[in-house]
C-alpha cells in the first residue's frame, strides 16, 4: 500500500471513532434488564423490581432518562416507579391470579428507545389449610 492510502485509511478510522464515540464521557444503554421475583402470591406484600442498563459490551451504564414502568396486565399486577424518583426501582403489587409482563422503557439522548422486561406469575392467597378430623374406631 502506498503512504497516501495508509494515511487515508487512518484518517477514516479516526473519523469513524470520533463520530461513533462520545469521548468516553457516557456510553448509551443498549439493553435494559429487569430483576424481580418471578412469582408472587396475592397475600404477599408489594415487591420491588429493579432496572439495570448495559451498553453494547454488557458493561453497566447509567440511564439517559429514568425508565418508565408498565405492566402488560394491570388486572394481574400493578407497577409504580419507586419513591427515589430515579426510576431504577419500582413497586410491584399483586392484584389477581395470572401472568403479566413488567417492563422498564427508557429513551436515550439520541431518541433510541430501549426496554427490558420480566414475566411475573401471581398465584392465589395463602396456602390452603386442610383440617382432618380423626375419629378413633370410626
Amino acid at each position: 500500500m502506498t503512504l497516501d492510502i495508509v494515511l487515508t485509511l487512518l484518517v477514516l478510522i479516526l473519523l469513524l471513532g470520533i463520530l461513533t464515540s462520545d469521548g468516553g464521557r457516557h456510553r448509551k444503554p443498549r439493553k435494559v434488564w429487569v430483576f424481580m421475583a418471578d412469582t408472587m402470591r396475592l397475600s404477599d406484600p408489594p415487591g420491588t423490581a429493579t432496572a439495570v442498563a448495559t451498553d453494547i459490551s454488557g458493561t453497566v451504564v447509567r440511564f439517559d432518562s429514568p425508565p418508565i414502568w408498565s405492566s402488560s396486565d394491570e388486572g394481574v399486577a400493578t407497577v409504580v416507579a419507586g419513591p427515589a424518583g430515579d426510576g431504577l426501582t419500582a413497586t410491584v403489587t399483586a392484584v389477581a391470579p395470572g401472568v403479566t409482563t413488567i417492563t422498564a422503557t427508557t429513551t436515550n439522548a439520541n431518541g433510541t428507545v430501549v426496554s427490558g422486561s420480566d414475566d411475573l406469575t401471581v398465584t392465589g392467597g395463602e396456602p390452603a389449610t386442610v383440617t382432618v378430623t380423626f375419629t378413633p374406631g370410626a
